[in-house]
């Protein structure tokens, strides 16, 4: 009778240790992350607009079942739909002459829960900044006056202020 007893204790031991064991979720995709980093963008950005996703490029090295962090790069451009509407994302139509983003992140599959963290800037202010270091020197020294100066001045302003780059991050829901 002592045996079986405590067979079943032991027993009943496994079966509540086997309960309470973690079930291992399986590996999250490229294109999943892609699309939990965007939504986390418009949860988290202050945008007005929400962000819809317009190009990912696949990494090559993405292994979806690696603990070690994975870089990933995104395009997104704001839709005609404001953050604060619930509306649907299949309502949200991208617009042109609307912002357009590239962000790069990394996703931390080994925490808990997984965890993106991602920076974006406009896309194409890269280009400006090259053209303003190109500019001739001598020809700018030469045109030069106190209303071109102004608006230069002006223009550097507006750049500063427009030339937000957010960086978002949060744990996903996975």
């Amino acid at each position: 009778m002592k045996s079986s007893s405590w067979g079943i204790l032991l027993l009943a031991g496994l079966a509540a240790a086997s309960a309470t064991l973690p079930t291992q979720k399986p590996p999250l995709t490229f294109e999943k992350m892609v699309e939990l980093a965007v939504g986390l963008y418009n949860q988290k950005s202050g945008e007005n607009s929400t962000f819809k996703l317009l190009k990912a490029s696949p990494q090559p090295s993405w292994d979806a079942s690696s603990e070690l962090p994975q870089k990933f790069n995104v395009t997104i451009k704001a839709t005609e739909c404001q953050t604060k509407e619930k509306d649907s994302e299949e309502k949200c139509g991208i617009q042109d002459g609307k912002v357009v983003k590239q962000c790069s992140g990394y996703f931390f599959p080994k925490e808990n829960p997984p965890m993106i963290v991602m920076s974006c800037e406009e896309a194409g202010e890269k280009e400006e900044e090259k053209k303003d270091k190109n500019e001739e020197p001598q020809q700018e020294r030469a045109k030069r006056s106190l209303r071109k100066w102004a608006k230069k001045a002006k223009k550097r302003i507006q750049k500063f202020f427009k030339k937000r780059k957010i960086v978002v991050a949060g744990s996903i829901p996975f």
